[in-house]
C-alpha cells in the first residue's frame, strides 16, 4: 500500500445525480489522502459549493488494482449524503489511476482519474 500513499486529485470530469431532484451536479475536486496503511480520507467539493467529508480504505483486489472503499454514505455539508461507492483503479504509464467508481443503491458507473 505504500506505493498508493499520499494524497490523490480528481484530474477528470466527475458528476453525480441527486437521486431526489435529478439534478446532476459536477464534481469540482476529489481528493483521497492514503497512510501507508491504506487508511485516509476523502473531501469532494461540488460546483455549488458544497463539501462532502468521509474516511476512505484502501487494498488491492486479487487482479492487482487498488479498491477504494467508502467507509458509508459520505455525508456533505449541505445535508445530503452520496451513497457508498467502491472505486477500482489501475495506474496507467503516466502515474495516474484510471477509476471505475460505482454506487450500488443506484447501479451507477462513472469512469474517473485520479494524479499524485
Amino acid at each position: 500500500m505504500s506505493v498508493m500513499e499520499g494524497c490523490w486529485n480528481l484530474e477528470s470530469d466527475y458528476r453525480l445525480r441527486d437521486v431526489n431532484s435529478g439534478a446532476i451536479v459536477q464534481v469540482n475536486r476529489w481528493q483521497v489522502c492514503l497512510d501507508a496503511q491504506g487508511r485516509g480520507n476523502q473531501t469532494l467539493r461540488f460546483s455549488d459549493g458544497t463539501t462532502c467529508e468521509a474516511p476512505v480504505a484502501a487494498s488491492f483486489n486479487s487482479a492487482g488494482r487498488l479498491v477504494l472503499r467508502d467507509q458509508g454514505n459520505v455525508q456533505c455539508s449541505n445535508g445530503t449524503q452520496i451513497f457508498e461507492r467502491v472505486t477500482t483503479c489501475s495506474l496507467n504509464s503516466q502515474g495516474q489511476a484510471d477509476c471505475v467508481t460505482t454506487q450500488r443503491e443506484t447501479n451507477s458507473r462513472s469512469n474517473v482519474r485520479l494524479r499524485r
